[in-house]
């Protein structure tokens, strides 16, 4: 049987409170089996910087790693640190691309070395990102409850595929959920009953279509993430795409909502979509993007 290939958690923090929060979730997230950890703690402008400067924002930058280390030893003895002279998002990026797993990075927040892990570093990260990244919001306190968006994309597919990947938690359960958005027929007091009738029918005989498609996309990741030993649920909404699956979300007590973004394609910027982009924006729990 051939070996998995290696996982590694690239983990980034700035000693802010969300910095710290993106800490404690690595610490406590299920990672794969035997995954190894990479800390960065990076040092924006340090370069441009006298060398007594560059020496005391290191010094500041080698006080956060200290505190981050102490916890997260507790689950990565063995764990690595680096503190770049380099932007914080240039640094995770660089990291991940040698380190193959994921990135932890928090939502936002100002810590002692500057604007580090703002939600513009945490966006930057997303979109250009080459392997899964968890934004972490608030914190994290559990990982038991996952919420995946399903659309029978590719994209939904490598979402599924990854957190079947993860080690399963106690009681750990995830909600598949599907939205399909309402058709709108026209309506109009001179529009006869009978095209009325017909436009109504359509739109139910699309819809009625759309669901079996959906169904049968989780049915497959179902099988899936059973087999990898998930309780799964599945859940089809019609509503628009984003608020369907924030409030199923919300209605699973998620822990943590999981999307599969577009990838690149020919462009160097990440379309990571707009349910993706809206989850970003407006989820109030942590995310976990895949492409």
């Amino acid at each position: 049987m051939a070996a998995r290939a290696k996982f590694d958690v690239v983990i980034g923090t700035d000693g802010s409170a969300s910095g710290r929060a993106a800490v404690d979730a690595a610490a406590r997230f299920p990672w794969p089996a035997r995954a190894g950890a990479l800390l960065v703690v990076a040092s924006r402008g340090v370069i441009e910087w006298s060398p007594t400067a560059r020496a005391l924002a290191q010094g500041a930058a080698q006080r956060v790693g200290s505190r981050a280390l102490r916890a997260l030893r507790r689950r990565w003895p063995a764990i690595q640190v680096r503190y770049p002279l380099q932007a914080p998002s240039a640094a995770l990026l660089a990291a991940a691309r040698s380190a193959r797993g994921a990135i932890v990075v928090g939502s936002g927040g100002r810590g002692m070395l500057g604007r580090l892990l703002l939600g513009s570093v945490s966006r930057q990260v997303v979109q250009a990102a080459p392997c899964p990244v968890l934004v972490v919001k608030g914190r994290l306190t559990r990982a038991r409850r996952f919420t995946i968006g399903v659309d029978g994309s590719a994209n939904s597919r490598r979402a599924a595929e990854v957190v079947a990947r993860l080690s399963v938690p106690p009681g750990g359960q995830v909600t598949l959920v599907s939205v399909i958005e309402p058709m709108r027929v026209p309506s109009g007091g001179l529009m006869p009953a009978r095209i009325g009738g017909t436009l109504r029918a359509e739109a139910a005989r699309l819809t009625a279509g759309r669901r079996r498609q959906l169904e049968k996309a989780q049915r497959l990741l179902r099988i899936r993430l059973r087999r990898a030993g998930w309780k799964v649920r599945e859940v089809i909404r019609i509503a628009t795409p984003l608020a369907g699956l924030l409030d199923a979300a919300s209605a699973s007590r998620t822990d943590v909502l999981v999307i599969g973004a577009r990838g690149t394609g020919g462009v160097a910027r990440l379309l990571l979509g707009s349910v993706a982009e809206g989850a970003m924006i407006r989820a109030p729990l942590s995310i976990l993007v895949v492409r």
